[in-house]
């Protein structure tokens, strides 16, 4: 998630913003723990403005960056209801431009799915292999 002020925001008030935010995350269901970034390293620069200079395209009027572990899938609520949940309590801040995003943490392949086919029995592995190529070509 990221956090923009306009115009020249302190270290301090970045650590405000930070706090804030933070409260507003910490009882959410599936938030495992929150990591925050506040003051200029967030966006990557010290500069102000609205361009996209920092790293990952983040604006470079952006305050504060934070990162959210989940709970693990098994154990956790649909994750479309926990970013609502996100979004809802961090709006409202005076001043304050958030935005909410996920992070794709997947396997870097070009395809939709990913299939992992694994066995002791090398003859075995070939006819299942086999088998799911026919049934997705």
């Amino acid at each position: 998630m990221l956090a923009r002020t306009r115009g020249n925001t302190t270290a301090q008030q970045s650590l405000e913003i930070a706090k804030e935010l933070e409260k507003r995350l910490s009882p959410i269901n599936g938030i495992q723990s929150i990591y925050s970034v506040a003051g200029p390293g967030a966006a990557g620069s010290g500069s102000a403005g609205a361009s996209f200079s920092g790293p990952n395209n983040v604006p470079s009027d952006t305050v504060v960056r934070m990162y959210t572990e989940l709970h693990p899938f098994a154990k956790r609520r649909n994750l479309l209801d926990i970013i609502d949940d996100i979004e809802e309590a961090v709006s409202g801040i005076p001043g304050v431009i958030t935005e909410v995003q996920a992070l794709s943490m997947g396997p870097p392949i070009d395809k939709d799915i990913g299939i992992q086919i694994s066995s002791e029995n090398r003859e075995e592995l070939k006819d299942v292999v086999n088998k799911v190529r026919d049934k997705l070509a």
